[in-house]
């Protein structure tokens, strides 16, 4: 029996695959190896009775889609919030200003992945959330320091190169979640730093 088989020496390597033999009718997992088309596997367990296909690469792949798309939605939300908190802070149309280049950031961004036909995953909406909180940052400062012109420039210029060349240089990588990350932060920091100076107002002659 079954029973017998697991309680010997020669079961051992195979143990793992097997449910514990109870009341329950024994339950064995086969493991597949080599080449195999998911799709295909699946259509020829589909009507197998007693047989179920675990596909844990499908499944984690679906997973990975539902965060996708509640990630671009999440991302707006996350943006309206922070403009509010700058309407409230600054006058609406400083806020603006220095919501801006942010924005132009992401959107330009999001233009160059669909240019080199790069997908939209999970990891470079990441990408993208993290340009939101660290590009909003960059305008800020320079809005801030409008008095110390100079030295604050320097400042956003010196935290965008170390940026980029930390996260940034990602988009190197021939890893394709690493690599969509680090394109995403790259590109979105890059537009980011160079709009920056929108946040600053305009100096009107007289």
């Amino acid at each position: 029996t079954v029973e017998d088989w697991l309680r010997s020496p020669l079961s051992i390597p195979y143990r793992h695959l097997w449910q514990p033999v109870g009341k329950d009718q024994p339950t064995s997992m086969v493991t597949l190896s080599g080449e195999h088309q998911p799709l295909s596997v699946a259509a020829a367990t589909r009507n197998l009775p007693g047989v179920s296909l675990v596909d844990k690469v499908s499944s984690v792949s679906e997973l990975l889609g539902r965060y996708r798309r509640w990630g671009g939605p999440v991302l707006l939300a996350v943006g309206g919030v922070i403009f509010l908190v700058l309407a409230w802070h600054y006058p609406l149309r400083a806020a603006t200003r220095v919501m801006l280049p942010v924005v132009l950031a992401e959107g330009i961004s999001l233009g160059i992945f669909g240019y080199v036909g790069e997908s939209v995953t999970l990891f470079a909406i990441m990408g993208w959330g993290l340009t939101l909180g660290i590009g909003i940052n960059y305008a800020i400062f320079l809005y801030e320091g409008r008095g110390r012109a100079p030295s604050t420039t320097a400042g956003v210029l010196l935290s965008a190169a170390t940026t980029l060349l930390s996260f940034g240089l990602l988009a190197l990588s021939s890893m394709p979640a690493l690599r969509q990350f680090g394109l995403a932060l790259f590109t979105g920091i890059a537009v980011a730093v160079l709009f920056a100076p929108l946040a600053l107002e305009e100096k009107v002659s007289t």
